[in-house]
């Protein structure tokens, strides 16, 4: 298998049971939306490694559909908040879907504090991603085309009072887990 970027296979093992394998950085220095998102780049990007904070970094989306994830965990370092993503049904996920600046319908979300939602708990609005547009209320996505692919602010994984950063001082991991 050609993983595509430079990579390091790099497992998150102290979050949410472990057996995470690392597929996306969205650097702090930048919002990278426009170079990890799907099509963009699609053999990969950049070097998948820890503790990589900058730059814009995913692994090939071929390989990612290849390793059938059937979770997701999304990760901000800078807070330390995160929320694991799966469909309801159990599917896989695919690369099309967890790269993409877009929400998707029969996806449950659970976020570090035990809090749950779905789908249908997300907002309404378009090209807010990946995977949702704030499903708590308070906030809460990595990526937007709202104002067009020039829209480059990015979004945090709130805390239960809405806390969040919303600068690109955020560096986002995503992981993937069978």
């Amino acid at each position: 298998m050609t993983l595509g970027a430079e990579m390091e296979l790099y497992c998150e093992m102290d979050t949410d049971g472990g057996g995470w394998m690392l597929i996306l950085i969205n650097g702090e220095d930048a919002q990278y939306k426009n170079d990890l998102r799907y099509g963009t780049n699609p053999n990969g990007k950049g070097s998948i490694a820890m503790p990589v904070t900058d730059g814009g970094h995913k692994i090939a989306e071929s390989v990612f559909d290849q390793m059938n994830f059937t979770q997701v965990l999304l990760k901000v370092a800078t807070t330390g908040n995160w929320v694991r993503v799966e469909y309801s049904s159990g599917s896989t996920i695919s690369a099309s879907v967890a790269f993409a600046v877009d929400m998707e319908d029969g996806m449950t979300f659970t976020f570090y504090d035990g809090r749950v939602y779905t789908s249908a708990n997300s907002k309404s609005a378009c090209c807010h991603g990946p995977f949702y547009h704030d499903p708590t209320g308070s906030g809460g996505w990595m990526w937007t085309d709202n104002y067009g692919v020039e829209d480059l602010r990015k979004g945090d994984i709130p805390d239960a009072s809405g806390g969040q950063c919303y600068a690109s001082g955020c560096t986002w991991w995503m992981f993937g887990r069978s």
